[in-house]
């Protein structure tokens, strides 16, 4: 019974164009056969700054995600060949602590920014090798 009224809802909500009912049916006539429900497969979140995903150790901020490598590019200032530009930026906020602080460095990719202060502390506390300076 319970499979008749979801495949007729699901006929009608096809006929309607109703993408919002026709999820619904899908998943009640997935219900009512016992069909297993699979959820997308998980994709891994890139780097905001380099775009890259696979494989990488990221830390997240408020409003941004960066991979080690762009970290120790923009801490050890070898940033050329990467798309990260670094510079003084009054106007832009660190996607990390978001202050917006005059006469900071900031290093910034793909709308995103870093600001000194929060790639030092993440280079220090959770990425530096040991014993590199």
């Amino acid at each position: 019974m319970a499979r008749t009224l979801a495949e007729r809802g699901l006929q009608l909500a096809q006929s309607n164009g109703t993408p919002k009912w026709v999820r619904r049916f899908e998943h009640l006539l997935r219900v009512a056969t016992g069909t297993p429900i699979s959820g997308a497969p998980y994709e891994p979140l890139p780097c905001s700054f380099c775009l890259r995903a696979a494989g990488l150790s990221l830390t997240a901020g408020k409003q941004a995600l960066i991979c080690d490598d762009c970290v120790e590019a923009c801490v050890n200032g070898r940033w050329s060949g990467t798309v990260i530009e670094g510079g003084i930026a009054s106007d832009v906020v660190c996607g990390f602590c978001g202050l917006s602080v005059l006469a900071v460095a900031k290093f910034g990719a793909n709308g995103f920014f870093i600001c000194s202060g929060c790639a030092r502390w993440y280079w220090e506390e959770a990425i530096k090798p040991e014993g590199q300076p």
